[in-house]
């Protein structure tokens, strides 16, 4: 299925749920959100609720409550300091987010101040923002060629700041050369009431 698509209908449903349910945003994330999808991927959909309401949602689905914790890999590195965060760009863009989990590791291990990229973007990075403002504040990781890795280094090289966060989904450190060091965000899934998950999976299969 096709990002505009998605985001088509996602649009279409919003204030109906929005009434209904007291949904907040809608948006989407992975293979679709980065225009990678092919045809057996599924759709990742992220919804944004007041606390509280989600219990109230009558689905057909089984719905299982889970957290995502957010880690880095050496707070310490960064704790304090200023720092730039590098997110999955295509998420940010199409994706609708503001943020991911770099910003969400950097604030958990008491960065300093986050740095915004804006002023000092350069070529693909600079238009990126001005087609996609809600990315401003972070520094989207549009892709991994050549030229794109080029921009975030050129970008990078002239900010005032002492470390990187990085929340994209590769270990960007193999490909970008940088002056400072990188920290990468890494998640997880961890649920509410462990076990459910697998009993769910279960009973599908019957296994």
């Amino acid at each position: 299925m096709q990002r505009e698509a998605v985001l088509q209908t996602l649009s279409a449903y919003k204030q109906e749920f929005s009434a209904k349910y007291g949904v907040t945003r809608l948006g989407i994330f992975g293979s679709v959100a980065r225009g990678e999808a092919g045809g057996v991927s599924d759709v990742d959909i992220v919804v944004e609720m007041p606390n509280g309401t989600f219990e109230t949602v009558t689905l057909r689905a089984e719905i299982l409550r889970c957290d995502s914790p957010v880690t880095l890999e050496s707070p310490e590195c960064v704790a304090g300091k200023s720092v730039v965060v590098i997110e999955d760009g295509p998420t940010l863009t199409h994706g609708s987010m503001s943020f991911g989990a770099g910003v969400v590791g950097a604030r958990a291990a008491g960065v300093a101040d986050i740095v915004d990229p804006v002023p000092y973007a350069v070529s693909s990075i600079a238009a990126t923002f001005a087609k996609y403002p809600n990315a401003a504040g972070v520094l989207p990781a549009m892709g991994y060629g050549e030229s794109q890795i080029h921009d975030l280094e050129a970008t990078i090289v002239t900010m005032p700041v002492q470390a990187i966060v990085s929340g994209t989904p590769i270990d960007i450190s193999r490909v970008l050369t940088v002056d400072k060091p990188l920290v990468r965000a890494r998640y997880e899934l961890r649920e509410q009431q462990p076990g459910r998950l697998e009993a769910a999976l279960r009973a599908v299969v019957g296994a």
